[in-house]
């Protein structure tokens, strides 16, 4: 009878040998993640520290030739007289010079520049106010701004705002009329723009920019008094779209 159950023990165990290979097979394969690596985020480039460079482009803008007295033409024009409005057009070229700081990816500073500018506008007489035998003339000469700039560096790119004031050197006159007459004079008026700066791997950097002269409510008189009462241009804006290359030093 011993022998008997110990003859079956083994048998059992030998069956329990047999079947264990069969379930090997079936065990689940184990599973091995891929750590996930993040994308590594552009470099930013440093954009701190002092450059300089030079600016060419083009410049618009547009005036309103008035007579102090008649009717207030150059206090707002109120009783909306057709009234003559010389619009300068031309290129403009200069120098730039600027210094930024940094922190992280923002980027500010402070920028001043100088232009030399050809932008001639005429306009005939109206109605209402009288150029004599030629134009009513507003020429841009010159421009010049101080300004703070804000931006946000990405990669290589640096988009960014600016504003801070600006002078214009215009000349008004009636040259037709008498040469004499054209004044040559600055009016001052805030000014802001938007841009965009590229640097390359050289230092050197390109950049694209519009500039806008808020309008000036000075009064820039003709020469010679030719109207009797003080008349010349006012209402005098510019706006500036030009292109430039800075060094980084």
């Amino acid at each position: 009878m011993k022998l008997q159950l110990l003859k079956n023990s083994l048998l059992a165990g030998a069956s329990v040998l047999l079947v264990q290979p069969a379930f090997a097979g079936s065990l689940a394969e184990p599973i091995v993640e891929t750590a996930v690596v993040a994308p590594q985020a552009a470099a930013v480039t440093d954009w701190s520290g002092a450059y300089a460079g030079g600016t060419l482009g083009g410049v618009s803008g547009s005036s309103l030739f008035c007579e102090d007295g008649y009717d207030d033409t150059c206090e707002g024009n109120p009783s909306d007289r057709d009234l003559p409005m010389p619009a300068p057009e031309g290129t403009i070229f200069g120098l730039t010079a600027g210094y930024n700081w940094q922190r992280g990816n923002l980027v500010y500073g402070v920028e001043a520049d100088i232009s030399k500018a050809s932008a001639e506008g005429g306009a005939e007489s109206t109605i209402d106010y009288g150029c004599g035998i030629g134009e009513c003339r507003t020429d841009i000469l010159a421009a010049a701004t101080l300004r703070g700039r804000v931006g946000y560096a990405t990669g290589q790119w640096l988009p960014y705002a600016t504003a801070g004031v600006g002078a214009l050197e215009v000349e008004v006159g009636f040259p037709e009329f008498d040469p004499a007459t054209m004044n040559t004079a600055r009016v001052t008026t805030p000014v802001a723009g938007l841009g965009v700066e590229y640097m390359m791997n050289s230092g050197l950097s390109l950049k694209a920019e519009a500039l806008y002269f808020f309008e000036s409510e000075e009064l820039v008189e003709a020469a010679n008094d030719p109207c009797g009462d003080p008349c010349g241009a006012t209402a005098i804006d510019a706006t500036i779209v030009r292109f430039g290359v800075n060094y980084h030093f």
